[in-house]
């Protein structure tokens, strides 16, 4: 995983030295458990056929416990499936104050 700004860190309340977020961790750590299913089926599903996703979900904050709306748009890059390896490609923004 890398980051290409630090947005990230602010909106999942970690530190700088800690490491980027992976799925896993994002899934197991972050992410409310009623989203988990939602969330590992469409990312899922994404993988599986190399398209886009849109996912909407419920995070804590790890720096205050906030409970966050978060929205990631990825795409799967072809060049990397191509490659064997799976790389996405997104953005992740907090949308709590819209929702």
């Amino acid at each position: 995983v890398t980051w290409q700004n630090d947005h990230p860190y602010t909106i999942f309340g970690i530190d700088r030295a800690e490491p980027p977020i992976n799925a896993r961790r994002f899934a197991e750590d972050f992410l409310h458990p009623a989203d988990r299913g939602v969330f590992e089926a469409t990312v899922g599903d994404a993988l599986a056929v190399g398209t886009s996703f849109r996912f909407t979900g419920r995070i804590r904050r790890k720096s205050d416990g906030a409970i966050r709306t978060v929205e990631f748009s990825a795409t799967v890059d072809p060049a990397s499936r191509a490659a064997g390896i799976e790389r996405v490609v997104g953005v992740a923004r907090d949308v709590t104050a819209a929702s």
